[in-house]
């Protein structure tokens, strides 16, 4: 049985995992993040299930290479447990390139209900708020 604080750290790590496989066009890998029902919504539309998740990243998504890098930061992360379900609320940025240098993409929030099965914790619903939107873009 894993403590708090270990179930804290696996759960960062999800939020991690999420960044990282969403900036590097690894939609499928996101969408096993998910619990098989598990829900995404945000301004790009929502999606129910693994496939409709990863089939709304890719559509929604440039992939590696075919667009301005980018990369998404989380931070102010808010971690409630209740037994095998956490709420979790944290702060994003995305930063990427543009003519100028780096730019600010987004800054928004997250709002996350995740399910502990096994020895993982899979997210179960994702809330994305973006709350600032960069205006520069690529040519």
């Amino acid at each position: 049985m894993s403590t708090e604080l270990e179930d804290k750290d696996k759960i960062r790590e999800v939020l991690a995992k999420y960044c990282t496989f969403g900036d590097n066009s690894r939609f499928s890998e996101l969408a096993a993040l998910f619990t098989e029902d598990g829900s995404w919504e945000g301004r790009m539309g929502s999606a129910k299930g693994r496939a409709d998740i990863e089939a709304l990243m890719v559509k929604t998504n440039p992939l590696a290479g075919q667009g301005p890098v980018r990369r998404h930061l989380v931070t102010n992360v808010v971690i409630v447990i209740n037994g095998d379900s956490a709420d979790v609320a944290s702060t994003f940025m995305m930063v990427r390139e543009s003519e100028n240098g780096p730019m600010i993409g987004a800054v928004g929030s997250y709002k996350d209900v995740l399910s502990k099965r096994g020895q993982d914790w899979l997210i179960v619903t994702r809330k994305v708020t973006p709350e600032i939107i960069g205006e520069a873009r690529l040519k």
